[in-house]
């Protein structure tokens, strides 16, 4: 898992234990580090060489069609 150095520097290293466990009750592992990329919220996760974006912006723009479809449903409903 990739952060900026803001998020990093915010991070406790009480949370920072908890999500590694977290993902090790998963049966996953997981490695906190400081990345240069340009994150704005949220974070990069890194697995088997792929890179998955998962900044909010990202979020929202993969769902950006269902949630305009339940926008347009709630305003013109």
């Amino acid at each position: 898992m990739y952060l900026k150095k803001e998020d990093m520097d915010q991070m406790t290293a009480e949370f920072a234990t908890e999500v590694i466990k977290i993902a090790a009750i998963n049966g996953g592992s997981l490695e906190i580090e400081e990345t240069n990329q340009k994150i704005d919220g949220g974070f990069i996760l890194a697995y088997g060489g792929i890179e998955e974006n998962c900044t909010f912006k990202a979020m929202l723009n993969s769902k950006r069609e269902s949630l305009s479809d339940l926008v347009y449903r709630f305003l013109f409903a």
